[in-house]
């Protein structure tokens, strides 16, 4: 896998379906049937991503929503960001 950086745009695979439940997010791979579950902040982060946002726009919006540490935040972004990637439940987009 490429390293991933703040400026990577990244999509939700058409085999991924989420649902977005009480501010959480559920996310369910149809063909793998990996499914995991995001907080209120990575639904947050998810929001960005949906029409081919990059990792910045996730981590700003994150930023803008959350008084979080910034340097913690783009770390725990990109952690969250790859682990998602792992399981198929985002993809690097074109």
């Amino acid at each position: 896998m490429p390293t991933l950086t703040l400026t990577t745009r990244l999509r939700i695979p058409a085999d991924v379906v989420l649902q977005e439940i009480e501010g959480e997010t559920v996310l369910l791979h149809i063909g793998t049937e990996r499914y995991y579950g995001l907080d209120p902040i990575g639904t947050t982060m998810l929001g960005a991503l949906r029409d081919g946002g990059s990792a910045q726009q996730a981590f700003d919006a994150a930023l803008a929503a959350y008084d979080v540490d910034e340097a913690r935040l783009r770390q725990d972004v990109i952690e969250l960001l790859e682990e998602l990637i792992a399981n198929g439940l985002i993809e690097v987009a074109d």
